[in-house]
């Protein structure tokens, strides 16, 4: 009788933690506008494009995309693994999701890069599309600009628990090193890479629910 209590309770939790993310991915996809036919993926989705950017954001509407297999994947880390480093001489990446915040505080986020990188957080609710039809020099977090060997930059963003905001990095390599780390801590949360709980990739704005860790 003991036993079947446990294991009857253990089928309990179960079903309580299925409906836990059930709700929180339906509550991500209707922020972001998602319908029947949406999904969400953990991870951040990465572009590579063709040339450097020059700290030029137009530079992303019109440039030409690139295969690489590094990038076929989402990321739930930006380091020097995922992608990797130093295996390209001159390009640009567009790396964008979402970020869920797991308590309410001020957040820093990082970006440590060889060479120009940038770092927006949009509002709670905001799509991907809209950050980027008014993301500038002005209201970024991070601004990691120019040509440089590593170097890390930093800003904050207050954000509240539970709430899902877009997240929008632009990373540019002309000759030479080529790395971009991307990290966050708060008060509570020691600094890291691992966004696995916190990125996040919605057919809304991407198109391909695969992992890259």
């Amino acid at each position: 009788r003991v036993l079947f209590r446990s294991q009857e309770q253990s089928v309990v939790n179960l079903k309580y933690q299925a409906i836990r993310l059930f709700a929180k991915l339906f509550t991500l996809l209707m922020l972001v506008g998602g319908g029947s036919s949406a999904w969400a993926a953990a991870g951040l989705t990465g572009v590579k494009y063709a040339g450097y950017f020059y700290d030029a954001f137009g530079y992303f509407g019109s440039a030409t995309v690139e295969s690489d297999y590094r990038f076929n994947n989402l990321f739930t880390k930006i380091n020097y693994e995922t992608p990797g480093q130093n295996f390209d001489e001159t390009y640009s990446v567009k790396y964008y999701g979402y970020f869920t915040a797991s308590s309410t505080e001020t957040y820093t986020f990082y970006t440590n890069s060889d060479d120009s990188s940038w770092l927006w957080i949009g509002d709670s609710g905001e799509t991907i599309s809209a950050l980027e039809a008014r993301r500038s020099n002005r209201n970024e977090i991070v601004d990691n600009s120019g040509l440089h060997g590593m170097v890390e930059k930093s800003g904050t963003v207050s954000l509240v628990s539970g709430n899902t905001y877009p997240i929008l990095i632009y990373f540019g390599e002309k000759n030479g090193g080529d790395r971009i780390d991307v990290k966050f801590s708060t008060s509570t949360i020691a600094k890291t890479d691992n966004g696995t709980s916190y990125y996040s990739t919605t057919n809304v704005d991407s198109t391909a629910p695969t992992i890259n860790s």
